[in-house]
């Protein structure tokens, strides 16, 4: 009930961002929430709301392309084998042993309005848990490895989020050379930083597509 009643809430404050023809699909929603089926139905209003919040900061670069984030075994940092493609790495990851994973589906915005990093990541998780999105410096690691392609260039920051101890961090990837083909790295930035990255310079999120 508790989970509900926090995706009503959010929804009565975003009824502004809503298109008027979109507002049939939310009243009949909302009339099947309150059905047999009506748990469901909440998760169709999630993927509802969260299609349209994130469009307020973003644009999808990624479409149509499925980028497999590949398995990564326990034992592999950041620094082994195929898996150190960073020109200049932050320290704070380079030895850091992620946990095993599975392969995962990402997917590649560009920045379309200025935003935090809370308001941008926070609105591909508007109705979910901000740390669905983390990837472990692992991921990243074999993202950068596998799609430099799509990256940002020329400069620009790709973000990815993670989690170290239970905190939320953003790392940025960029190609600071404009003639070197493996990016840099930089030290973490905390997701609660409260500057407004503005659009228009090809800066880049990735995160992992919901399950």
């Amino acid at each position: 009930m508790e989970n509900m009643l926090g995706v009503l809430r959010k929804v009565v404050g975003l009824l502004v961002l809503l298109s008027d023809e979109m507002m049939p699909t939310l009243y009949d929603l909302m009339v099947k929430l309150s059905g047999e089926d009506g748990w469901n139905w909440l998760a169709e209003l999630k993927k509802l709301l969260r299609k349209q919040a994130w469009k307020n900061y973003l644009h999808l670069v990624s479409g149509g392309e499925r980028l497999i984030i590949d398995a990564i075994n326990s034992k592999e940092t950041m620094q082994a084998g195929g898996f150190f493609s960073f020109r200049k790495i932050s320290t704070y990851f380079l030895y850091h042993v992620s946990p095993p994973t599975t392969p995962r589906e990402a997917a590649v915005y560009g920045i379309k309005d200025g935003g935090t990093f809370s308001k941008m990541f926070g609105s591909l998780a508007l109705c979910g848990d901000v740390f669905d999105l983390c990837l472990t410096p692992g991921q990243i690691a074999n993202f950068v490895t596998k799609y430099p392609d799509w990256l940002a260039h020329g400069g620009a920051s790709t973000f990815f989020l993670t989690e170290q101890d239970g905190q939320l961090l953003v790392v940025d990837v960029a190609f600071v050379e404009p003639t070197s083909h493996t990016p840099d790295m930089g030290d973490p930035m905390s997701y609660r930083d409260t500057t407004i990255w503005p659009g228009g310079h090809d800066r880049r999120l990735v995160v992992p597509i919901p399950d």
